[in-house]
């Protein structure tokens, strides 16, 4: 890793109010990179992509449903009404960070967005297991999967996760590879190593004392 590698976070301009769902705040992202030697800086809407000249990486953080119309579908009765500006951030610097083949990482939306970005698609629905007034306490388990580098480096073939979602990653996008599903079956994690891309659908910033949280985000720095 770079000495005092700089991590760009996307956000908007409320450093609270990402979403209506409980976490989200960006201060418990920022905490969890610091941890892993990181030095985080936000990035809020209209910010220009050229500001990625001067970072080592990218981090997509949860947050509210991805316009359907960025994957080619009206919006349904259960989707959130899209916040364009933050569409437009995060997939204006997803792209921008492919170009300069600088490392991702994205959480939640952020594995979703990034799916979307790339070419895939999302389910607009999904009956999932959910947190409820305690966002850190674990709801159900994910299976990592075999030979992937996420199985690497948290050293585990199952993990309990918490879960904020209610949407998931339906078609993959055709660089990316599913890492780890739950038992109903939700694309819980992405990755395209070769790509320097690494996602998850659970919220490491939430269970920041979790072995598997400090472990994924340390694992995303290596690429740095």
């Amino acid at each position: 890793m770079k000495a005092d590698p700089l991590v760009g976070l996307t956000w908007t301009h409320d450093i609270v109010a990402r979403s209506s769902a409980p976490g989200e705040n960006a201060l418990r992202y920022l905490n969890l990179l610091s941890a892993a030697g990181l030095m985080p800086v936000l990035i809020t809407p209209k910010a220009s992509t050229r500001f990625l000249a001067r970072l080592d990486g990218l981090v997509v953080p949860g947050g509210p449903d991805v316009a359907p119309a960025r994957y080619g579908q009206r919006r349904g009765p259960h989707t959130e009404t899209p916040v364009e500006e933050l569409d437009a951030l995060e997939i204006d610097f997803i792209t921008a960070a492919r170009a300069r083949n600088l490392p991702i990482l994205g959480i939640c939306r952020g594995q979703q967005v990034l799916n979307v970005a790339l070419g895939g698609t999302l389910q607009q629905h999904v009956d999932h297991p959910r947190w409820g007034e305690d966002p850190s306490a674990p709801v159900h388990d994910v299976k990592v999967l075999e030979g992937t580098y996420l199985r690497a480096i948290l050293g585990v073939g199952a993990a309990a996760v918490n879960s904020g979602h209610h949407q998931a990653v339906d078609q993959l996008a055709p660089e990316l590879r599913c890492a780890a599903i739950s038992t109903d079956e939700c694309v819980e994690a992405l990755e395209a190593p070769d790509l320097l891309i690494l996602a998850v659908q659970w919220h490491p910033e939430e269970m920041p004392d979790a072995e598997t949280s400090r472990r994924l985000v340390e694992g995303f720095a290596r690429w740095i």
